[in-house]
């Protein structure tokens, strides 16, 4: 709004706790709009898990995913990949409930 945006064109923002809901609110929120085209903008190491729920829940909506590039030390780095490898296995295993 600063560089002249006009505050309503900005959607309601889908404020939630975890992956599951943002796709959930999302689509609450864009569910009375036509013709929507969705970019999803998540961290690298994020971007395969929201690849797998957003498809999922918004599998009605053409949607390209962006995933930004990290800077976290190696260590922390490879523990998020890991955290994010043990929640999509959990997914695939148990499915997605929302």
């Amino acid at each position: 709004m600063e560089r002249g945006i006009s505050e309503d064109c900005f959607l309601e923002f889908a404020l939630s706790t975890n992956t599951v809901e943002d796709a959930v609110k999302t689509r609450d929120i864009i569910s009375t709009l036509e013709n929507i085209h969705l970019k999803i903008i998540t961290s690298d190491y994020h971007l395969e898990r929201v690849k797998l729920i957003f498809s999922e829940v918004l599998k009605n909506y053409k949607i390209k995913f962006i995933g930004v590039k990290s800077n976290f030390e190696e260590e922390e780095y490879n523990a998020l990949l890991n955290h994010e490898k043990k929640a999509i296995k959990g997914i695939i295993k148990n499915r997605l409930y929302y």
